[in-house]
């Protein structure tokens, strides 16, 4: 599902960060450990980006 505004794109970002988040923390493959940090770099890059939603 693709989100359509930029609040369910921020709630999408944010819950796709909670999960690499947790996964992190149950990991012990180092390689994949740095593609999951990667990925989040770049999620959270693009959630600050972003202006601030007034109404989130």
């Amino acid at each position: 599902m693709t989100p359509t505004t930029t609040s369910s794109n921020e709630r999408y970002i944010r819950e796709q960060i909670d999960i690499m988040t947790g996964l992190l923390a149950q990991m012990t493959d180092h390689y994949a450990i740095a593609r999951i940090r990667i990925q989040l770099w770049h999620l959270e890059t693009e959630l600050h980006s972003h202006p601030a939603h007034p109404f989130s």
